[in-house]
């Protein structure tokens, strides 16, 4: 037995020593492992770790930092190209004329202060064109004037049953009048006086157009004293007076009963009281 044991050693001789050397070596290694004090800081190399000890060796994620201040603005960069037109649209509905002169603002309709009324025209003369112009109307510097007629805050007076009583119609100067309107077309206004003595002046019109005119009766008579005028003069004493004013068209006025007689140089009143009351762009008739 125990020769057949040293034979077969002999014979495996080199193959045994392998054998004991290798596991001679494994024990030393197993004897000789280390702990991690015995590692020097900073000594491992990082490839000699595996990617699971690399990855556990990340920390727990720290807070967000300061946003950093904004940078420059950059330039602007190329316009891009224009698009292409588009189609023509549809023409639209043709709108209304235009006035294409001031006589057609004549009766267009208008609403000052909630009033309804319609739009008159007026062409006011400057007066004549030189010292040899026998014309009176004249042709130089013509005016226009636009006014918006309603009916006067008189009417209803436009007949003689419903005549405004115009006898205490007196300002703080002792001046009797009374202003109003020609409208709608065909309007006619009446004035009366009760027991009133006119003989210090004259009663008078004033008017835009030459159109507007006065009648004048006197003590109820059923035939005017006075037709188509401008001016009259009552004459002395008092009597009860009834006054129509009337025009072919619409117009404004301005009725004086007791203003004094107009100067020849002016045509205006030579009363300085009343003479503020009449409206600049009215004329005088005389």
């Amino acid at each position: 037995m125990l020769r057949a044991f040293m034979t077969y050693v002999r014979g495996h001789h080199v193959a045994l020593l392998a054998l004991f050397l290798a596991l001679g070596g494994t024990s030393y290694a197993a004897a000789s492992l280390i702990n991690g004090s015995q590692i020097k800081p900073h000594s491992i190399p990082k490839n000699r770790l595996t990617k699971g000890a690399i990855s556990s060796l990340h920390g727990a994620k720290g807070a967000q930092g300061t946003p950093g201040e904004r940078g420059p603005t950059g330039a602007q960069g190329v316009p891009g190209q224009n698009g292409h037109k588009g189609a023509t649209g549809a023409k639209g509905p043709t709108g209304p004329a235009g006035l294409g002169s001031l006589d057609n603002i004549q009766n267009l309709p208008c609403t000052p202060e909630g009033a309804t009324g319609e739009a008159s025209v007026f062409y006011l003369s400057g007066g004549p064109s030189n010292p040899n112009d026998a014309n009176s109307s004249g042709s130089a510097q013509w005016q226009t004037l636009i006014a918006c007629l309603t009916p006067d805050d008189l009417e209803q007076n436009n007949s003689k049953e419903t005549a405004t009583n115009a006898t205490g119609f007196i300002d703080d100067f002792g001046q009797r009048w009374a202003a109003g309107t020609i409208y709608p077309s065909g309007d006619e206004d009446w004035y009366k006086l009760t027991a009133t003595d006119l003989s210090d002046g004259v009663i008078d019109l004033y008017t835009v157009t030459a159109d507007t005119v006065m009648d004048v009766y006197e003590d109820a008579g059923p035939n005017p004293v006075a037709t188509d005028v401008y001016t009259y003069d009552p004459g002395p004493g008092a009597h009860d007076w009834l006054i129509r004013v009337y025009s072919t068209r619409p117009d404004l006025y301005f009725l004086a009963f007791n203003d004094a007689v107009a100067s020849r140089s002016t045509g205006r009143p030579t009363s300085a009281k009343l003479q503020h009351l009449v409206p600049s762009y009215e004329r005088v008739h005389g």
